[in-house]
C-alpha cells in the first residue's frame, strides 16, 4: 500500500493544489519535501515549541535541514484542540479562550445535548473536537487543526486550497490522512463557505486498530 504522502501528491495533483502542509519537522515531513519537490509546492513543517535544550537543539538542526531544503518551518506552543485537552488557552481572533481540562467521550448524543452548556466539557469546541475525532480518528482532526493554526499564523493563505497530511504515530492506531481543504483561520471556522473540506484519503498503518477485524495489511 502507498505511503500518504504519495497518495497525497496524486490528490493535490488532481485538484491542482500547490500548498502543502505537514504535522512533522522530522521524517515527515522530509519525505513530503522528497515526494513534492519545493519548487513547484509551497511547503510548511509544523511543529511544537520544545520544551528542554535538548530538544532545542535537535529542533534547530531538523529547522536547518527543512529551510535549507526550501520549506516553511512553523512552530507553534499548542493546536486548539491540544490547547483544549490540557486545559490551556488559546487565542482564537482577539480573545484569549481558557478550556477545561477534562472532556467528555463514550457518551450519547443525547447527554451532549442535555448538557450542552453546563458543564465546562461540553462547550463548543470540546464538542467540534468529540464530533471531528470520532466520526474520523486523530488523523483527519490534526488535518484541520494544523491548516487553522497556519492559516491563523499567516503562512497558509486563505483564498487558496491546500493539502494537509497527518501520519500519527503507530502507537495511535490511528489511520494517516491526507485532506484538501480550503483553509481559514480559526475564528472562521464555522462561517459559511469558510473552511471546507474538498478531499479525503485515509489509509490504516500496519498496526492500525481504527478499523475493527484486524489489521489491514502488515509490513513485509
Amino acid at each position: 500500500m502507498k505511503d500518504i504522502i504519495s497518495l497525497a501528491k496524486e490528490r493535490a495533483d488532481a485538484f491542482g493544489v500547490e500548498n502543502v502542509i505537514i504535522a512533522s519537522i522530522g521524517d515527515g515531513a522530509n519525505l513530503v519535501c522528497d515526494t513534492f519537490g519545493t519548487e513547484s509546492y509551497s511547503v510548511i513543517a509544523l511543529g511544537n515549541t520544545p520544551d528542554t535544550d535538548q530538544e532545542r537543539q535537535d529542533l534547530a538542526e531538523r529547522q536547518k535541514i527543512l529551510k535549507d531544503r526550501g520549506a516553511k518551518v512553523l512552530l507553534i506552543d499548542r493546536t486548539l484542540f491540544q490547547a483544549m485537552s490540557h486545559g490551556k488557552s488559546y487565542k482564537i481572533g482577539d480573545q484569549e479562550q481558557s478550556f477545561a481540562g477534562d472532556y467528555f467521550g463514550g457518551v450519547s448524543l443525547n447527554e451532549v445535548i442535555e448538557k450542552a452548556g453546563q458543564h465546562p466539557q461540553y462547550g463548543a469546541v470540546h464538542i467540534l473536537y468529540q464530533t471531528i475525532q470520532q466520526l474520523f480518528s486523530d488523523g483527519p482532526r490534526m488535518c484541520i487543526e494544523i491548516a487553522m493554526a497556519a492559516a491563523d499564523a499567516g503562512v497558509l493563505p486563505t483564498d487558496q486550497d491546500c493539502i494537509s497530511i497527518d501520519r500519527p504515530l503507530p502507537q495511535s492506531g490511528c489511520p494517516h490522512a491526507a485532506m484538501v481543504v480550503r483553509p481559514s483561520k480559526t475564528e472562521d471556522l464555522l462561517k459559511w463557505n469558510s473552511f471546507r473540506v474538498k478531499d479525503l484519503v485515509m489509509i490504516p498503518g500496519p498496526r492500525d486498530q481504527w478499523f475493527k477485524g484486524g489489521h489491514i495489511w502488515s509490513e513485509g
